[in-house]
């Protein structure tokens, strides 16, 4: 090769290690000239001396492109390094063998072959073995297999390189020794590498995390087949202690029995890891009990803390700080949290006791020996102090100000991205305690950054759906706790657009995803780069949780700190990530360009111990002599002091200006009431389901509904409508609510609305919904797809209404009666999403305990919630009627303020609007209702105006108004002479004055959720 050709090969690879991360393929594209096996041999020459030199990312990243560019040449073995790591896997092999593992004979040779430990390392390995094994006799091969295994305990041990790869080799070599040595065969050996592939699961990096601890719980659990108590006693508590780690830590199943099978195996391993016999083991499995006894969900909490005192202070009989410091350092500062967390005894001596710990923990766990631990423990020590009773309550939030400030020092959004919002968060409590509400306000709002920063490792990270449902619901915490103090800085504007930020994050981004692309649909090709990009982030973040929780003990192996970890790979990730996948809070001043002159918002928000209301009144554009911003606050000032017997002021007495945000705010008590209110009204609505015979179930459902009309004028006191309308201008004709948690489940335009609000009340789970449901526009509404009385139930149940709304469209799609199937409604294609309203007559549910398998009962299978996220496209369509029982109820148990509905699914498919009911309702009302529905609608397009004057029409009625209106009807002839014969009886029994609908169970279920027109 001639020298300047070389220099050339160098320029580029140059060029490839300093260029930004996804620049390489144009830097190779700009040099195609150069890209030959030429550059393939110089980078392995050039990774090799910068693995010498100490340089392994750069060394593994010019591998890994040496074997790209080699694949894609042609080249032989698909890598120009394939028989140097041949030669050199036989090498390292021989070494073993001949220092007997030996790890200061074997960790050298690897470290000047760093090199060549890349992903294929482990497939020549695989390939080298497989063949070896397979051409000699059964004596040679077990002596091959038993190199091989030791050569896969001392690679998993070694501290350099990429410990991803490490571990594949590892995993590859130990089921390559597992395909001689077999239960039967071999049985001490094989259990021996069984426990030992276990540990290597534990640490996997690579591939899903859940899959991973399975896998090593199954291998733990097969060498305990072998390594039983009497037999080899030892090592079956070693196994035991390991299947309590595995069981720690496993994802899938339920928590609360993967914590006591971790208690349990804790236990065993105690019985022979006794502290006369095996003080150090006995000490460490007290710790791991205690950490499981913190943790545990059955049994009485305060037990369960006694009992994981108890095993702490077992462990540091033998973990004291002269003979273990590291070790007694982490049971302190585990029996700091535990005293924390007691709840026998008295709360001042037990906080006393954790500030006690947590301040010797500090005193071996140093910043410069063990940052990420004296961070943690600096955290946890703020937290004591945040709580402490004894001594001044200022001097005691102070000192747990500096121990979070100190914390941060090393718990930085780049090398600690959730410890960091939990210390962000701490921080913000404590400002906040001091009264400092600015710094409290910076510190909430950084954890907040923090947390919509890694949203990709929340839904696809590797913890249980249990606790990424806690983790969601202590991230709400954070917004709750920014608003509260927006509220106490009286920036109302601000308040309001973090409660915006708070609600339906989920479906707002997946809206936002879709709306980027023409047909809805994210690319495949963009779907590719976010799947590797969430595979990346984890795997790299895993790596990273590796070098952190293998404690500095490793690291200083290696003579670096936790704070030279580079980051910047993760955060490259990260930020390519919500570049693909953007996100933008709505901003107060943009509110006014979605929402239509003379319309009032009413957001509720429910707080720990009140809830608020926002009010936002017409948004049309004021002239600047306004009162500005300031004297609107001022007028705040008594707004959370209302209550029944106050008189409240009117919008002009309070100042009010349209266009502003307003509170109203509770009394605890209103909570209070409103929580007893809630648990009744849900009782009451379930009981019938309880019942043990048919005729209780009638009688309890007669009552729930006897009971409404009283219920809503209760709920209209506890919720001081009232009050709240005195925000509202009388200008403002138009009103849109959005509920918060449970209060999704009740019919709040029932609550005397209608009067005061004559141009349509409709629904929002937010108003960043409203954002996005804008920029869909469906001018037309001819096309009418219809799903009728699917089930034998409802053939005659429908009176002839799905065919009365028909005659006002043209074309229509109807699948009717044992046609109406899931199959065909879900290959209904083209047909289905060129529908302009889509109507579901047929039985719905709500499922409790699975909200995702809530749907609609069609012929042959129910449409579940899932299905239609999965494969609903209504690109065309501007209403969605469902015309069933319980499709708009949510997952009311969920408090992390995700709405999950059967509305979520249609809006997130891409209708515009959705009508939807709240508890199981009356088929002849309903049918009543929805064909007067879409009578008025061939009147307007306002849909909330036209379903709430249907509501007021079917709720005040006579049955004389009823036999009038027959004759003018949509109804067919056949069916207007039933309804007649029907409502002639009705005359009879009660008069033709009679309101046989007035009962809001009948009216009040429906409710628009969506766009309004």
């Amino acid at each position: 090769m001639n020298e300047q050709r070389q220099q050339a090969y160098l320029t580029l690879i140059n060029a490839l290690l300093t260029c930004p991360n996804g620049e390489e393929g144009q830097i190779l594209q700009d040099n195609a000239e150069l890209v030959d096996a030429g550059l393939v041999a110089t980078m392995a020459q050039v990774a090799k001396a910068l693995a010498e030199r100490g340089d392994e990312n750069a060394a593994q990243f010019l591998i890994g492109m040496a074997n790209q560019l080699g694949e894609s040449l042609g080249l032989s073995d698909s890598t120009a390094t394939s028989q140097g790591q041949l030669d050199f896997l036989v090498e390292v092999l021989q070494a073993t063998v001949d220092s007997r593992g030996n790890p200061q004979v074997v960790y050298p040779l690897l470290q000047q072959n760093l090199h060549l430990l890349d992903d294929k390392f482990a497939r020549i390995l695989y390939d080298w073995a497989t063949a070896k094994l397979a051409e000699v006799e059964a004596e040679p091969a077990q002596a091959i297999a038993l190199i091989i295994g030791e050569f896969s305990n001392l690679i998993q041990q070694f501290p350099l390189g990429s410990q991803a790869t490490n571990l594949e080799i590892a995993i590859t070599g130990y089921e390559l020794a597992l395909t001689i040595f077999t239960r039967e065969n071999h049985s001490e050996t094989w259990a021996s590498i069984q426990n030992n592939l276990g540990e290597a699961y534990r640490n996997r990096i690579r591939g899903e995390r859940a899959e991973n601890i399975e896998s090593e719980i199954a291998s733990y659990q097969a060498a305990l087949q072998v390594r039983t108590r009497d037999a080899f006693p030892s090592d079956w508590a070693m196994t035991q202690y390991n299947l309590g780690i595995a069981y720690c830590e496993r994802i899938r199943g339920e928590r609360a029995q993967n914590i006591e099978s971790a208690i349990a195996s804790f236990q065993a391993a105690l019985e022979v890891y006794t502290r006369q016999a095996f003080p150090s083991d006995w000490a460490m499995t007290q710790n791991n009990l205690g950490n499981a006894y913190s943790d545990r969900i059955r049994g009485e909490r305060a037990q369960n803390i006694e009992n994981a005192i108890a095993s702490y202070q077992a462990a540091l009989q033998v973990r004291t700080r002269e003979a273990f410091p590291s070790d007694w350092a982490m049971t302190q500062n585990n029996l700091g949290n535990a005293y924390r967390d007691r709840i026998r005894g008295e709360r001042a001596e037990n906080m006393e006791n954790a500030i006690a710990s947590f301040q010797a923990a500090l005193e071996v766990r140093t910043r410069e020996a063990f940052p990420s631990d004296w961070a943690m423990t600096q955290n946890n020590l703020g937290n004591a102090y945040r709580d402490r009773i004894r001594g001044e309550r200022a001097e005691n939030i102070e000192c747990a100000i500096a121990s979070y400030q100190a914390a941060l020092q090393v718990l930085t959004r780049e090398a600690f991205l959730q410890e960091h919002t939990q210390t962000q968060f701490n921080l913000g409590l404590a400002y906040r305690n001091a009264r400092q509400l600015d710094n409290a306000y910076h510190a909430f709002v950084a954890a907040i950054d923090t947390v919509e920063f890694q949203r990709v490792e929340i839904s696809l990270g590797t913890a249980n759906d249990a606790d990424k449902q806690k983790l969601a619901e202590y991230f709400n915490r954070i917004y709750r706790h920014t608003i509260e103090v927006c509220l106490e800085l009286a920036d109302n504007t601000q308040a309001w657009e973090y409660i915006e930020r708070s609600k339906t994050r989920n479906l707002i981004e997946l809206l936002t995803s879709r709306s980027l692309y023409p047909d809805g649909e994210i690319p495949t090709q963009i779907k590719s780069q976010l799947q590797q990009l969430q595979e990346e982030i984890l795997i790299e973040q895993r790596r990273l949780n590796q070098l952190q929780g293998a404690g500095e003990q490793k690291l200083s192996a290696k003579s670096i700190t936790v704070e030279e970890i580079d980051y910047s790979h993760i955060n490259q990730l990260r930020q390519r990530y919500n570049e693909l996948y953007p996100y933008k809070p709505l901003k107060f001043d943009q509110l006014s360009t979605l929402i239509e002159p003379n319309t009032a918002i009413i957001e509720w928000y429910i707080f720990d111990d009140c809830f608020r209301a926002v009010i936002i009144n017409d948004l049309t554009p004021q002239p600047p002599s306004l009162p500005g911003k300031g004297e609107d606050l001022r007028n705040n000032d008594n707004l959370g002091n209302n209550n029944k017997n106050s008189k409240p002021l009117s919008s002009q007495e309070r100042g009010l200006e349209r266009g502003f945000p307003s509170i109203w705010t509770s009394t605890p008590e209103d909570l209070a009431n409103l929580e007893t209110w809630a648990i009744d009204y849900l009782q009451a609505y379930y009981a019938p389901r309880l019942a043990e015979t048919d005729a209780e179930t009638e009688q309890l459902k007669q009552d729930w509904q006897t009971s409404l009309p009283s219920r809503l004028n209760q709920l209209a006191e506890i919720l001081h409508i009232n009050d709240i309308l005195t925000y509202i201008p009388e200008t403002c004709t138009q009103l849109i609510l959005i509920p918060h948690l449970y209060l999704h489940l009740f019919p709040l335009h029932a609550l005397n609305l209608f009067p005061r609000f004559p141009d349509g009340i409709r629904y929002l789970p937010s108003c960043q919904l409203l954002h996005q449901l804008q920029q869909q526009q469906r001018p037309d509404f001819q096309h009418l797809f219809a799903i009728q009385t699917p089930t034998s139930d409802l053939y005659e149940q429908d009176i002839g209404a799905v065919s009365a709304i028909t005659r006002q469209f043209s074309p229509i799609d109807i699948l009717k009666k044992d046609k109406a199937s899931k199959s065909a409604l879900l290959s209904s294609g083209e047909t289905l999403d060129t529908a302009n309203s889509l109507l579901f007559f047929c039985h719905g549910y709500f499922n409790l305990d699975s909200p995702l398998d809530s749907g609609l009962q069609l012929a042959d299978a129910n449409l579940t919630l899932e299905d239609i996220i999965a494969d609903f496209r209504l690109s065309n369509c501007r209403l969605v009627t469902l015309s069933a029982c319980e499709t708009g109820l949510t997952d009311f148990n969920n408090i992390s303020d995700e709405y999950i509905s059967l509305p979520y699914g249609f809006l997130l498919a891409g209708s515009t609007n959705v009508v939807s009911s709240l508890w199981e309702v009356s088929a002849f009302a309903t049918a009543l209702l929805i064909v007067k529905f879409y009578q008025e609608l061939q009147q307007q397009e306002n849909l909330a105006l036209a379903l709430n004057t249907a509501q007021c029409w079917l709720r005040d009625t006579t049955v004389k108004g009823f036999q009038d209106w027959l004759p003018t009807s949509p109804f067919s002839t056949t069916w207007q002479i039933e309804l007649k014969q029907y409502f002639q009886k009705l005359e009879t029994e009660q008069g033709e004055k009679a309101q046989p609908f007035n009962n809001p169970y009948y009216w009040a279920a429906f409710c628009l959720i969506g766009k309004g027109v």
